[in-house]
């Protein structure tokens, strides 16, 4: 597309600017301040809503007062007017206006400040933003305008995976079907693949060779750990050590048998049976006790539990009618609705009249008068044609409205019966409330009796006293005895002990060396793993590169001077995604001058425009700080800050 005119009124500034390009390359010459980005910005604005640099403008249209503010301009009408011709030779004209809204309100004599608005328009037709924005995207999409209208867009306001999908998008990718074909060496990674992509099969290899490498360094360390355990004596006979175990075992259990005729003396094992059944009688008295108490309070307790039970399951059937109930409102709101709509349609209906004023009395074909015998019938066919329309059309209202109503009056009644059921069980859980507070009052009237001054219960304690006594004396007499007995069996246990763990360890000892023997092959089979996975990784990097140069190549051949650098490597070899252009191997991020900076981007550009089939007016700013440009493809408008001009000076070459 190309600019041939554009017109701008009170636009941030320049108050009447009118620009006749007649699709030619354009020169804007100004010094600072006196419009020359306004221009882009009106042009864009008008097409996109926005700035050329892609920001709301919106708050700067307007003129500003020495304090920065933007005081009411009384209904000054903001306009961007743009024809254009597009790539086909079609015309366009592109038509923005901002305006400010001023209404009166009820009970005031003068008009109110209440906001702006915007109109727009295309080929002069009025429409509204949405029904604009869409054909304006069906010309340009956002995108794409600001891509082909702003060379250093690409490079500058998009990061290196949007600029690497518009580079994929455009030049295509290789497959990696194609990239293993073409190369033989790579031949086996279609087995290894499996259907995955070579990226899943680098993780997963990354993945193997990282499990492998740490279960190798674990194996010496848990070689050693076994060899360490392995005892110095584990190779003692296990006979000898199975006899002295015996007898050390024979001689604790010969004192462990006194230790037990000590503690079983006659008159404290009598004791100690008198005193098992005392506690017996205590035990069966205190379950007497509570059970009676528990009779006496479990029946107004089970009522009270019961009444809580009906009173909550009562309550959520009134939360389910409820819930109907608001359904059933809601269904009779939209039948009142729909009848009220009926009816008006069918007084709408009733009220139109036959309307004879198309009935033609002039034959179509020759243009003679027609005998009044036959505009009549043709009259009389269409009145009738019209009464019966009318007619069936009042019948299906009615028709329509009956059944409305039917469900209404349904619906009705189904609700006053879900109010009257509400009623009932609201009465309902007041009784049984009323009938838990006396059963509870009941419950806590109850007073539970201290079993410490029940008679009985004192009576059994105190015997119970009196024969534990009894046992305490007589143990303490056998105490000695005991505790001499005990000590002299507590020292074998020290020897019993030694000789089990060297028994143990003569059985583990085997198992030990096993489990050495297969830690070794484990780690020689881990080795032969690690080398097989370190030489498919090399294949998927040698992958890696042969598509660097296939994908760069490709996109590259798309471009006169830009080459791009579409991988980078890391200091480990490995190879990572991005998206850099270059010009003679200088990165344009890093380094580049500016001259070459709107090299590569005007090249971009170019091949861009040339990718969408389609062409926009490319504004370039600042371009006195351009010796030379190549030369742009489409429409170029170039805006010079130059001292000489106090005023925009518009030059059409």
């Amino acid at each position: 597309m190309r600019l041939n005119r554009i017109v701008i009124e009170h636009f941030k500034g320049i108050d009447k600017l009118e620009i006749n390009a007649a699709g030619k390359d354009v020169t804007i010459r100004g010094e600072n301040g006196t419009g020359k980005t306004t221009v882009a910005d009106a042009y864009s604005w008008a097409l996109m809503g926005k700035g050329f640099d892609g920001k709301q403008v919106d708050a700067q249209i307007k003129k500003r007062d020495e304090n920065g503010n933007t005081p009411n301009d009384g209904g000054v009408q903001h306009v961007v007017e743009v024809e254009m011709e597009r790539d086909d030779g079609r015309p366009i004209t592109i038509h923005r206006e901002y305006v400010e809204k001023w209404e009166k309100k009820r009970g005031t004599a003068e008009s109110e400040f209440a906001g702006h608005t915007t109109n727009y328009s295309i080929d002069g037709v009025p429409m509204m933003k949405k029904d604009f924005d869409r054909q304006i995207a069906m010309i340009c999409s956002e995108d794409a305008f600001k891509l082909l209208s702003m060379p250093l867009h690409f490079c500058t306001n998009l990061n290196w995976k949007e600029r690497r999908k518009v580079l994929m998008d455009m030049c295509g990718t290789v497959s990696d079907e194609d990239i293993i074909a073409g190369t033989e060496q790579l031949a086996p990674l279609t087995k290894l693949l499996e259907g995955r992509t070579v990226s899943d099969l680098r993780k997963v290899i990354a993945a193997k060779i990282k499990k492998a490498n740490e279960e190798m360094k674990s194996i010496p360390a848990r070689i050693d750990e076994l060899t360490n355990a392995i005892p110095e004596d584990a190779g003692q006979a296990r006979e000898s050590l199975e006899t002295e175990l015996a007898s050390l075992e024979k001689q604790k259990a010969d004192k462990q048998k006194q230790i037990l005729r000590i503690e079983n003396g006659g008159e404290v094992a009598e004791n100690q049976k008198m005193a098992a059944g005392v506690e017996a009688r205590m035990t069966k008295f205190r379950a007497e006790f509570e059970a009676q108490y528990s009779t006496q309070v479990s029946g107004d307790a089970n009522t009270a539990k019961n009444l809580r039970s009906e009173i909550e399951r009562i309550g959520k059937e009134i939360e389910a009618i409820e819930g109907r109930k608001k359904i059933l409102a809601g269904a009779i709101e939209t039948a009142d609705k729909k009848a009220d709509a009926l009816r008006a349609r069918w007084t709408k209906i009733n009220d139109e009249e036959f309307s004879d004023g198309e009935i033609s009395d002039t034959c179509p074909c020759c243009g003679q008068k027609l005998p009044p015998e036959r505009v009549e019938a043709t009259r009389k066919k269409a009145l009738d044609n019209f009464n019966v329309r009318k007619s069936q059309e009042l019948e299906s209202i009615n028709a329509d409205g009956m059944k409305i109503m039917e469900q209404r009056n349904r619906d009705s009644e189904m609700l006053k019966g879900f109010n009257t059921d509400i009623e009932g069980k609201t009465a309902r859980v007041g009784d049984l409330a009323d009938q838990l507070a006396e059963a509870q009052k009941k419950v806590e009237a109850v007073e539970k009796p201290d079993i410490e001054e029940q008679p009985q219960w004192l009576s059994l304690k105190s015997e119970l006293h009196q024969i534990q006594l009894s046992i305490g004396a007589l143990q303490e007499e056998s105490k000695a005895a005991l505790q001499k007995a005990q000590q002299e069996a507590a020292l074998f246990d020290p020897d019993i002990e030694a000789r089990r763990k060297k028994i143990a360890a003569i059985d583990q000892t085997a198992s030990m060396k096993k489990r050495i023997a297969e830690l070794e092959a484990r780690e020689k089979e881990l080795g032969s793993i690690y080398s097989d996975l370190q030489r498919q990784l090399f294949l998927t990097e040698e992958f890696m590169r042969a598509k660097v140069t296939a994908t760069e190549d490709t996109i590259n051949s798309h471009f006169k001077y830009v080459r791009f650098k579409m991988f980078s490597e890391k200091i480990n070899g490995a190879l990572e995604e991005c998206c850099e252009p270059l010009i003679d191997g200088v990165p344009f991020s890093d380094g580049l001058n500016k001259g070459n900076r709107m090299k590569a981007a005007i090249d971009i550009l170019n091949a861009l425009s040339g990718y969408y089939k389609h062409s926009l007016p490319v504004f370039i700013d600042d371009c006195e700080s351009y010796t030379s440009l190549i030369p742009v493809k489409s429409q170029l408008i170039k805006l010079i800050a130059d001292k000489e001009y106090t005023k925009l000076n518009v030059e059409v070459e």
